[in-house]
């Protein structure tokens, strides 16, 4: 708790700090402040320096129902809450020219992570078709974990991208556009490690390639569609991540080299009062090690979603699944450990996305072996509700 509270009064100093500096640099000449109706903007009347505050609170009930795992004393739980999902400070802007920009989020809300600072950024543009990033943001791996949680059809992401999108690293990024913006490129090379670690102790270094083709024009990363143009797009996309690290998993003191392995094939398109993603998940867990068997896991989801009344009243479905390792089979050759969602969600938008209501409710199961019998295969059914309220600005 100490250390939290001390990492809180570090993000708040940096933050003051990087306003001050920001109106420093613009001293000497006169200032404008710029209103629109979603955000405000402070900039220099020579547009050299720019930074707009924004911020986003998601707050949640929720209600999840699990059933009893009887052969491994696991008892029913009924569990009834509310959370502050997530509160958010985003500072964004550019400085000396618009050419660099930058990117500043810290999230104060009840994570299971803990972790406040989530981007951190500078980004160079040397044209459309060529960027440089630096620093801490989102690994370009799971469409559906790139795109910002309040732009979601559902409050949460799918079981699928949760358990093999990498998260947020510290690292270098090139990235760009090109032929008429309908070809996206990212590439970047990582610590591997996840956010907020003081260094890459291992020395090892995790790639990240992502290519996205939009063949009837740019698609924005976003699951809404709110403007409802009866324009078709259409994005198809492929990534691969390695990251390589030593670590001692059987306890014998020594250090062994292990490789993570991931590939996603995304699919995502739009048309009117329509959106619809989907995408495919694959990844190997190998070592170089004598008689190691690799581990493969697979997860997929298919995402659907209709305004049934034009900018207000949004239904949404989904369907996932997770297979940790396609390995684990019963004699009948069904999965051991599958994981599956089924979820249904309303979204009611009050002033666009910047205030709305949603609620979805999600059967979940779990998959497991009776521990007297591999060959057993049981289920726990799990009910999920949660409703939320966003507010951004």
């Amino acid at each position: 708790y100490e250390r939290r509270k001390e990492m809180k009064g570090r993000i708040l100093l940096a933050v003051v700090g990087l306003v001050l500096s920001l109106i420093a640099g613009a001293m000497g000449e006169e200032a404008k402040t710029l209103f629109s109706k979603d955000q405000f903007t402070f900039e220099t009347q020579d547009g050299n320096f720019s930074l707009t505050l924004g911020g986003l609170i998601q707050f949640r009930y929720w209600f999840l129902n699990a059933s009893e795992m009887e052969e491994i004393m696991v008892e029913e739980e009924n569990l009834s809450s509310f959370q502050v999902k997530r509160a958010k400070l985003i500072l964004g802007g550019h400085v000396w020219r618009k050419e660099m920009t930058y990117k500043f989020i810290a999230n104060f809300g009840t994570k299971d992570d803990k972790k406040l600072l989530e981007d951190v950024y500078l980004n160079y543009a040397f044209a459309d078709s060529f960027n440089i990033r630096l620093g801490q943001y989102k690994v370009p791996f799971s469409r559906q974990f790139m795109v910002s949680s309040q732009d979601l059809q559902l409050p949460d992401d799918s079981i699928a991208s949760n358990r093999m999108a990498h998260g947020r690293d510290q690292g270098v990024m090139l990235h760009g556009l090109l032929i008429d913006d309908r070809l996206e490129y990212q590439a970047g090379i990582f610590n591997g490690n996840g956010i907020e670690q003081k260094q890459n102790e291992d020395n090892k270094h995790m790639g990240v390639l992502r290519v996205n083709f939009m063949p009837f024009g740019f698609m924005k990363l976003t699951e809404l569609n709110l403007d409802g143009k009866e324009e078709f797009r259409l994005s198809v996309a492929g990534s691969y991540l390695y990251n390589p690290y030593p670590a001692d998993l059987d306890g014998d003191d020594i250090e062994e080299e292990y490789k993570d392995q991931r590939w996603g094939v995304e699919l995502a398109a739009s048309y009117g009062r329509f959106y619809g993603q989907a995408e495919y998940y694959g990844k190997t867990f190998d070592a170089d090690i004598e008689d190691f068997e690799a581990i493969h896991s697979m997860a997929w989801y298919a995402q659907l979603g209709a305004f049934v009344i034009p900018k207000k009243l949004e239904l949404a479905a989904r369907y996932s699944q997770f297979d940790p390792n396609t390995a684990n089979h019963d004699d009948d050759g069904s999965d051991a450990d599958l994981q599956t969602e089924l979820t249904g969600g309303l979204n009611i938008f009050f002033h666009k996305n910047n205030l709305k209501l949603q609620t979805s409710y999600s059967y979940l199961t779990q998959d497991y072996p009776a521990p007297d019998d591999p060959y057993d295969i049981k289920t726990r059914e799990s009910h999920l509700l949660i409703t939320q309220f966003q507010l951004l600005f």
